[in-house]
Order: C-alpha cells, then sequence, then structure tokens
C-alpha cells in the first residue's frame, strides 16, 4: 500500500517520467556532487569504479545550485538533493535537469543537512540534523513521498558519543547503514531509529569524508572533496587512500548497488514418467530491504501435477487455487538473504520428451525491473527458461547410480527409479546394495509407469580420497602467500580455513590468499558432495626482515624516471605521517595515513597548490607503522632537482 501511495504522490506532483526525462539506471554506478564556494554552485558527477580505481565524468546541471544529501531513488531512477539555501527537495534526471520538489514540512531550517540518503525501497528520504548550536548532529529525519507536504517526521539522535555524520549510504548485502563521524574520525553505524554507535571502529586518521557509496560487491568508499576516494573496510573501520577526484570545498555521493537474482532450477534434470521431482525457485535478495507482497507464477506443461509446496521464507505461502500445472503464489516476502521455494511435482506417465517454462515474480521498485523472469542457473543465457527431460527407462544408465565410499574400499549402487520391492542378483530386497567385492550385479524392480531390469559390472575399486595443500612454505614478513587446495577425486562442496588461533580465515575458498606477520599453521578441512570430510595442515614460516629504502634525490621533470619522492619497503605498512622541510625549517609537504610504497601518495616536488619550488636539499621525516604492528620513525634528505 505504501509503494501505492508513493506512486500516485510521485503522479501528483508531475514527476513521472516525460518523453524528454531521462533515467538513471540502477547498475551500481556512484555519483557525486561537489560544491566549490569559488563559483557557489554544484557539480554533479557519474562515477564508475572497478577494481578500485575511479572514471568519472561531470554532468552539466541546468541551474546553478548548492546542493547536498544526494540520493538515488528506485521508485523513479533519478537522483535527489537538498537545497542548501532553500532546502528545496530537488529531483534531478540523468539529462541534467533540475526539478524543484518542494520544501519538506517540519524541516528546521535552523539545522544543517549534510547527509541523507533514500531508503532502499524508495518511500522516505533519511537526512540528519546538525545543530550549529550545539556543535553535533541533534536529529534523524525521515521525509515521507508519500505524502504531498513531503512532511519531514524527527526522532532525536542517540549514541555513545557526539556525531557530525556527513554522509550515510544503505549496504545492499544486509540493508545495514554506515555513515562516516567527522568529529570522531571514524566508520559509525546509522539505524533508522535516530541511533549512531561507533560500534567499536577505531579512529583511523582521516578526519573528514564528505560522501560515502557502496558498489554491487557491498564494498564501501568514502570520497573527501579535498582529497578524493577511499577504500572502506565495513568490519574494522580502517581506511585507505586511493586516488584523487574531482576537488571541491566539499560534496556528497551515493549509488544505486543494489542487485538481485532469481532462478529456476529442476532436480533431477531427467526424469521417468510418473517420477517425483523439485522444482526450486531461488531468489538473493541484495535490494538492501525486504521484499513484501510479492507475487509468483510459474506454468508447467498440461498433465504435470504439482503436489507439495515448501518454502523457506518469513512467511507461510499464499496460495492461490489454479489448475494442477500452475504453481500461483500472492503476498510472497523476502528477506535479506537467499529465499528459497521448493515445489514437489509429479512427471505425467504418457510424456516422453523435454519440458521447460519460465517463472515470473512481480511488484517491485521501478528500478529492479517491476517484473523479473527466472533465469535457468545451468545456461549462460540470462532469463532463459528452465529446461529438462522425461526420459524412458531404455535411457537410464545404471553406471551413474554407482558411488564409492571415502575410503574407495566399498561401493553402493542404487536403483535408479522409485518403487515399492526391489530384487538383486544376491538376493537382497533394498532400494541400494552395497559391497566390497567386484563382479557383475543385477536389478529387477519396477513402479506403475515403468518395468526396470538391468546389469552393472564392478572391477577395480579406488583409492582413499586425499586433500593436498599447496603453496610456499617460507616467504619475507609483508609477502602475499595463496594456498591452494586439491583432492585426488569427489568434489568439495564446504571448505573451512583455520589459523593455529583456530580462526576462521575463509570460508568456501578452494584458494586463501593472506599476508603472514608470524609463523603460521593453517589447517584445512572439506567436505564433498558425497558427504566425506578430509583434513589437511600447512606451516608457513616467516622471515622478518625489513628492507627500507628512501631516495636522495629526484627530478620531477615528466620523463616518467624518479619523478616522485615516496617511501618504499619489503615490508607492507603504513606512512602515519612524513612531513618534508625546506632549509628554513618550513613545511613544504605532508601526509597522513598512506600506504608504503605508493608513488601517488608521494612528494611531486611543488607546493600543494601546484606553485613551483626552488630546487634544493629539504629535510624529511615519517612515522611509519609496519603491517605487524612494529611503529619505527625515519628521517633523511632528499635533493629536488631540475623541474618541468
Amino acid at each position: 500500500m505504501l509503494r501505492l501511495l508513493t506512486t500516485y504522490f510521485l503522479l501528483s506532483l508531475g514527476l513521472t517520467l516525460s518523453c524528454q526525462s531521462q533515467e538513471f539506471e540502477c547498475d551500481g554506478t556512484a555519483y557525486i556532487i561537489v560544491y566549490t564556494q569559488s563559483s557557489g554552485i554544484s557539480t554533479l558527477y557519474q562515477v564508475k569504479e572497478q577494481n578500485k580505481s575511479f572514471n568519472y565524468t561531470p554532468i552539466e546541471l541546468s541551474e546553478n545550485r548548492r546542493l547536498t544529501s544526494l540520493s538515488y531513488n528506485v521508485l523513479d531512477k533519478h537522483l535527489y538533493a537538498l537545497d542548501v539555501n532553500t532546502y528545496e527537495l530537488v529531483r534531478i534526471d540523468r539529462n541534467g535537469i533540475v526539478t524543484s520538489v518542494g520544501v519538506p514540512a517540519n524541516l528546521d531550517q535552523g539545522f544543517i543537512y549534510n547527509s541523507g540518503t533514500i531508503s532502499p525501497d524508495g518511500s522516505g528520504i533519511y537526512m540528519i540534523g546538525y545543530n550549529p548550536e550545539f556543535g553535533f548532529d541533534n536529529k534523524f529525519y525521515t521525509i515521507n513521498l508519500s505524502r504531498e507536504d513531503l512532511y519531514a517526521g524527527f526522532l532525536g539522535v542517540t549514541g555513545e558519543a557526539r556525531a557530525e555524520i556527513h554522509d550515510f549510504a544503505t549496504d545492499p548485502t544486509s540493508g545495514e547503514m554506515y555513515g562516516y563521524d567527522n568529529l570522531e574520525g571514524s566508520l559509525a553505524q546509522i539505524g533508522i531509529g535516530g541511533q549512531i554507535s561507533s560500534g567499536g571502529f577505531p579512529n583511523n586518521g582521516v578526519s573528514y569524508m564528505d560522501g560515502l557509496f557502496f558498489n554491487q560487491n557491498g564494498d564501501l568508499f568514502g570520497y573527501a572533496a579535498s582529497r578524493g576516494f577511499y577504500a572502506i573496510n565495513k568490519q574494522n573501520g580502517q581506511v585507505e587512500f586511493l586516488e584523487s577526484g574531482p576537488e571541491g570545498t566539499s560534496g556528497d555521493a551515493c549509488s544505486c548497488p543494489y542487485t538481485s537474482s532469481f532462478e529456476k532450477d529442476v532436480q533431477p534434470r531427467e526424469i521417468l514418467p510418473c517420477q517425483e521431482f523439485e522444482v526450486v525457485y531461488s531468489f538473493n535478495n541484495k535490494l538492501g530491504i525486504g521484499q513484501t507482497w510479492v507475487s509468483l507464477r510459474d506454468t508447467l506443461p498440461v498433465g504435470f501435477e504439482i503436489i507439495d509446496i515448501k518454502s523457506k521464507i518469513i512467511t507461510s505461502v499464499n496460495i492461490v487455487e489454479s489448475p494442477p500445472h500452475i504453481l500461483a503464489l500472492d503476498n510472497l516476502i523476502y528477506l535479506m538473504r537467499d529465499n528459497e521455494i521448493v515445489v514437489t511435482v509429479r512427471a505425467p506417465s504418457d510424456y516422453i520428451g523435454p519440458f521447460e517454462s519460465s517463472a515470473t515474480h512481480w511488484d517491485f521498485p521501478k528500478a529492479f525491473g517491476t517484473f523479473q523472469i527466472s533465469d535457468d542457473e545451468a545456461t549462460e543465457e540470462i532469463n532463459d527458461p528452465t529446461t529438462a527431460m522425461i526420459i524412458g527407462e531404455e535411457d537410464l544408465d545404471f553406471n551413474h547410480f554407482i558411488e564409492y565410499s571415502c575410503d574407495g574400499k566399498e561401493v553402493t549402487i542404487s536403483s535408479p527409479i522409485e518403487a515399492e520391492s526391489y530384487l538383486w542378483s544376491d538376493g537382497s530386497q533394498d532400494e541400494r546394495l552395497t559391497t566390497n567385492e567386484g563382479g557383475w550385479y543385477t536389478l529387477m524392480t519396477q513402479n506403475d509407469c515403468v518395468i526396470y531390469h538391468d546389469s552393472v559390472f564392478i572391477s577395480d575399486f579406488l583409492d582413499e580420497k586425499e586433500l593436498v595443500i599447496q603453496g610456499l612454505e617460507r616467504v619475507k614478513i609483508g609477502a602475499t602467500v595463496i594456498l591452494v587446495a586439491t583432492v585426488n577425486r569427489g568434489t568439495p562442496v564446504i571448505y573451512k580455513w583455520y589459523d593455529g588461533r583456530d580462526t576462521i580465515r575463509c570460508i568456501d575458498c578452494a584458494s586463501m590468499t593472506f599476508t603472514p606477520v608470524e609463523d603460521t599453521n593453517f589447517e584445512l578441512y572439506i567436505v564433498d558432495q558425497q558427504g566425506c570430510r578430509l583434513d589437511a595442515y600447512f606451516k608457513v614460516g616467516v622471515d622478518i626482515e625489513r628492507d627500507f629504502y628512501a631516495a636522495t634525490a629526484f627530478s620531477p621533470n615528466g620523463d616518467g624516471i624518479n619523478d616522485v619522492f615516496f617511501l618504499q619497503s619489503s615490508t607492507q605498512g603504513m606512512i602515519r605521517k612524513m612531513s618534508i622541510y625546506n632549509r628554513w625549517g618550513g613545511e613544504v609537504f605532508s601526509a597522513d595515513d598512506v600506504q608504503l610504497n605508493e608513488s601517488k601518495s608521494g612528494w611531486d616536488g611543488f607546493y600543494a597548490n601546484g606553485r613551483t619550488i626552488d630546487t634544493g636539499v629539504f629535510i624529511w621525516v615519517a612515522e611509519i607503522e609496519y603491517i605487524d604492528g612494529l611503529t619505527e620513525s625515519k628521517s633523511g634528505t632528499i635533493t629536488l632537482m631540475a623541474q618541468n
């Protein structure tokens, strides 16, 4: 109902798209808006991120405004922002056309609104109000987009300490909101009830962040108008500088990182007449919020009969009365996870050959496709029908129903069909026969549709299953190590890697990459598709040697050789602070919390504003924290030679 009201409101304001209006696709693209004090206006940029690298292009806006609280709306696929001077909410389309939506009722215009985000369902805009009298955030607003007056209700901000959040964003994989507290210089978690919690995140030395945004993998990034782009670890709050970006006085950021997948599988894919089989509908919800009141339909060929429905979603399934070959479900609720519905179907007795169908489900926000069509996960084609085959007993291969034990010393032969009685050549009458002897084995059985009589020959038995870990056994501290697991037979379905402290280092990883800081013992256990568990152990020794290098001269002349002065080491680490001084003690360059071995974080031989510095000898001092926690103070001289 809320979605209908919101849609009606958008219609009533004339916010539906005209022929000229262009939408922003929800494809993980980020957007940043940068305010420059000298010009007094904001500039919008489209940002494409790939492997922590950014390409950005400007989008010219139709109106000169100072905008903040940039957000993406999944209902109409447009950007929204707040005018700092007029407190108007504006909508922006892909052509940069800015349209005023109105001033939200009850929004305190004595506050400053640096941060905002639209809820993942598009129903409201969350904004945090900064109280300039108190000097910290004081109110948490929800602007109701289903009301004509855009009423802004609020709750008081609560938390362990005072905060100043300049932006926050919703994690598409969990639905949690993360913000950056500029007072504490740390990551924070935000609740829709106004809770702001540092969650134990440390002060990481980066005192200011203008905007936050997620990509489709759930990776969190930050943007600072005075510096550029950062990667933010949402587990421990650590911040890594990546590269410079559009410069300005202040800014904001947003993205539409939401994704989902709707898959349909038939198990097994080869089915006998009258056999019962399962149709599995899977919806992986990474849309930032649970999806409600969803309807699902699927039509199988006439003669197939749906006999049972099992749901792994939060609510009971509302089954709509339909013919036995049609699946009709309403009022489904999908949580932020893998949601699964398993339907048991009986094949007809008189059908031989392939059959296929696609399922549809609907009532999603516009950005996600209101109607979604299922995909066959077994093919590379997108949104294709799921295909299976009804076969006759002559098409069955008895050899496909043989399974060896984990140690390879026994074999189990299973009946290819379900029946009320079975007769094996050794006189046993169970559905399965287990033996440790070779030779011919014959089965006779039948059910209402199929008569089966076939033999299989068991010859050699197999070696015991074995798990092996391969990798470097000794490395220098800071080196990257890759451990690879291999098995001699079987297909692992579960991997768990442990270190010597019994800490899980990786789950469901056939290989593991890590950077050891001390000798580490690893244990891996796997479980394969047969249920066999295998264990293996591996030790990596670490040589603690720290080679350090700082050039004594450099020539920033643009020839690509020795153009930048930066600190290098064989050991990974952070430069917590580096300063460079001229002979009179004046600071000409400084950098905080940058990576060792990163030339882009070094000194290019110019002042920060780009002015040329006279050649000569300069003194540098640095505080370095290595990957294992050791800190060292370093200093030296650097000679600046000819510049362009």
